[in-house]
């Protein structure tokens, strides 16, 4: 039986202390088969966070901003002439920037999350749909333009998994995820504040809290990037309650504001 969203993102952790190339291919396929089709259910997690989550150098889904994939690949992986499975793709434009992230399967698919709106969901793909869609410049489609300039750089990049992931902002990255996917805080047709789904996004606000009050204390310095990055995904997150049917919009976003502005007091590089 094809396991849920929610275990699926449970088992990533068995295999985080093993680089994906060192793990059974067997139960990585299982893993993103898992999560093939599936999608969170407000908008955040993208490509690049996938493939930072798959290889353990991120502790949850959530949107991931392109700076901050650039650095941790920067830090923990290293690139590579011929792919293995479970390697990081990246296709990037040499002036524009970062277009794709995707997990390298073998010679003709991949694995991705296409996206950052909830109805992007993972999947696997072919090399050949995957570079229809990403392999070239918008314009130059429009334009109908094949030269040499208009093609997106493809690498590829072999990572080691990070040894520890349970700092406060890893924390803070898997209290989001709950709220991402979880089957409690997934909105129904005139759910209302009073509701028990409200109420579950309600708890996982206050363990936020609890985690951004900590990281307030300790001085923890932020990287800019996942400042930016989780910010981000919170007006997501803000905006996805506006659904809830319920009679004061301030008792309404009162949690998420508080979340918000505590972020906002995060120490930077």
């Amino acid at each position: 039986m094809k396991k849920s969203m929610i275990t699926a993102l449970s088992m990533l952790s068995l295999c985080f202390s093993l680089h994906p190339a060192q793990a059974f291919e067997s139960e990585m396929t299982e893993l993103m088969r898992s999560l093939d089709g599936k999608s969170s259910h407000i908008d955040g997690p993208n490509c690049w966070n996938t493939a930072l989550v798959l290889n353990g150098l991120k502790s949850g889904f959530r949107f991931a901003h392109p700076q901050e994939w650039l650095l941790s690949l920067e830090e923990n992986c290293r690139e590579v002439e011929e792919p293995l499975y479970g390697d990081i793709g990246r296709l990037y434009h040499a002036q524009k920037g970062e277009i794709h992230g995707f997990i390298h399967i073998d010679e003709e698919t991949i694995f991705a999350k296409h996206g950052e709106d909830a109805d992007h969901g993972h999947q696997f793909m072919s090399y050949e749909k995957m570079l229809n869609q990403y392999g070239r410049d918008r314009n130059c489609k429009i334009q109908g333009d094949y030269s040499t300039e208009c093609f997106h750089i493809m690498k590829f990049y072999r990572c080691e998994a990070k040894e520890d992931l349970t700092g406060l902002v890893d924390q803070l990255d898997i209290k989001i995820e709950q709220l991402l996917f979880s089957s409690e805080t997934k909105w129904k047709y005139k759910a209302s504040c009073e509701d028990s789904i409200f109420k579950k996004r309600e708890e996982l606000l206050q363990e936020m809290i609890i985690v951004l009050d900590q990281i307030k204390e300790s001085g923890e310095i932020v990287s800019p990037h996942i400042y930016e990055a989780i910010k981000h995904q919170l007006y997501n997150i803000r905006v996805s309650f506006r659904v809830f049917k319920c009679d004061s919009r301030t008792q309404r976003d009162a949690l998420i504001k508080r979340v918000q502005s505590l972020v906002k007091s995060f120490k930077t590089e």
